[in-house]
């Protein structure tokens, strides 16, 4: 397999050096090339291609394999504000519009606006004090400075629980974080097993070039070597 390996380089050489290996895989190339070619590599196209898909293959699962230096993803930049976003878009003729719009005298009108506010606060203000003074009188506020101790209890219970189930979810996150773990190792073995039995696949496609040469050198008719060993 490497002397298959090293004629089928030597012949790629040869092509490159006279910078006729374009024309002869596009087969523009004149009739004395092919038969050159054929002297120092016999099934030269055949064998080109076999370890051509050789090289392919593990570079393309570099690719897939991130911990193999793949380049890392650039982070889109923010957008910008939208306010400003609208206040670049306003054209000149807008700016003009905001500009000459007149102005209408509402000063007495806010004036008003002004004093009525102030005097709803006020009025609301008192009926609020005059109803937290009748709480305060009746039994029902005995009853609630009564059930203080009970809900500071209660909190307590609830501070309780609020750590537990804290610790509970720190559980959960750590169980999460190993069977991530152990389907990505599922994941990579599922990787190298295909690639494997790509390699695999070609090196018996290989062998069985070299046969068909060996039995094509020593005579035998191609109908059997292509029975004995179908491309």
């Amino acid at each position: 397999m490497l002397a298959l390996a090293d004629q089928c380089d030597s012949a790629a050489a040869w092509l490159q050096q006279g910078g006729m290996i374009e024309l002869y895989h596009r087969g523009e190339a004149d009739q004395n090339l092919p038969v050159q070619v054929e002297q120092r590599c016999p099934h030269y196209q055949e064998l080109s291609r076999f370890f051509q898909a050789v090289v392919e293959v593990p570079s393309a699962v570099s690719v897939s394999d991130n911990s193999n230096g793949a380049p890392a993803l650039v982070a889109p930049e923010p957008a910008r504000n939208m306010q400003e976003l609208d206040a670049n878009a306003a054209g000149p003729r807008d700016k003009q519009k905001r500009k000459r719009e007149p102005r209408t005298n509402s000063a007495p009108s806010k004036k008003r606006q002004k004093q009525e506010t102030r005097r709803s606060t006020a009025a609301a203000s008192v009926l609020q004090s005059a109803k937290n003074a009748a709480r305060s009188a009746s039994p029902a506020a005995t009853r609630q400075s009564e059930g203080d101790f009970t809900d500071t209890a209660a909190s307590r219970d609830t501070k309780d629980d609020l750590s537990r189930r804290l610790l509970e979810c720190e559980l959960q996150q750590k169980e999460d974080l190993a069977r991530c773990h152990l389907e990505g190792e599922r994941e990579r073995e599922q990787v190298r097993t295909n690639s494997e039995q790509e390699r695999e696949e070609i090196r018996m496609n290989c062998e069985k070039l070299l046969s068909r040469h060996k039995l094509l050198s020593a005579g035998v008719p191609i109908d059997v070597v292509d029975r004995a060993f179908p491309l």
